[in-house]
């Protein structure tokens, strides 16, 4: 493993179960100092650095939080704290997830952009799977992974978007998700595992 990599996972419809033949794979890769996106045309790979300063900013997003509690690699010791603490991550503040991921889903519908609005139902579906306290609430059904294959052509109309957004992110949802108590101690554990492993590769 590159010695700058920390964590390498699965991410987009390669970490969700719903990448087709004709998609690109998606991998999150966590690095000491790296922010960047390197989209590989002939691989039809696209590679998301992050560092792990921005790693901690973007920490509780629905986006980050669904790469680092799939399958990874790398580092041992940090992935296997991943493993043993998948619920914990998740569900470490569940106020600040929803509601960054309301402030996500209004971007991408305000730009219209296709793979945007995409990202945007899945974080929806995503959100109603908190609110239901689910062990893993990644997982899509059959039904919700139909809706984003759609979803990359353009194929969900925007009276259907709102119709999934009535049902998912609907005020009785945000609310749970508000008042669930949030987890300090795997977040501080966590961000404590990362220093020192970054402090050791440079020492």
């Amino acid at each position: 493993m590159d010695r700058e990599h920390l964590l390498t996972a699965m991410a987009g419809s390669l970490r969700y179960g719903y990448r087709s033949n004709q998609s690109d794979q998606d991998l999150f890769i966590l690095t000491r100092n790296r922010t960047e996106n390197v989209v590989d045309t002939e691989d039809r790979i696209d590679r998301f650095f992050v560092s792990v300063n921005d790693f901690k900013r973007a920490f509780k997003t629905p986006l980050i939080l669904g790469n680092i509690t799939g399958e990874c690699g790398g580092d041992e010791r940090l992935c296997q704290f991943l493993r043993d603490n998948r619920r914990a991550i998740t569900y470490a503040a569940p106020g600040e997830t929803a509601d960054f991921g309301l402030d996500y889903i209004a971007v991408g519908e305000r730009y219209g952009y296709k793979s945007p609005i995409k990202a945007g139902l899945r974080t929806a579906y995503i959100l109603s799977h908190m609110a239901e306290e689910r062990e893993d609430p990644f997982l899509l059904s059959d039904e919700e992974k139909a809706v984003l294959i759609r979803a990359r052509t353009g194929d969900v109309p925007p009276e259907e978007r709102a119709d999934i957004y009535r049902r998912t992110i609907c005020p009785a949802n945000l609310d749970k998700l508000r008042r669930m108590p949030e987890n300090t101690k795997v977040r501080d554990e966590l961000f404590a595992l990362l220093d020192e492993i970054c402090k050791e590769e440079t020492s």
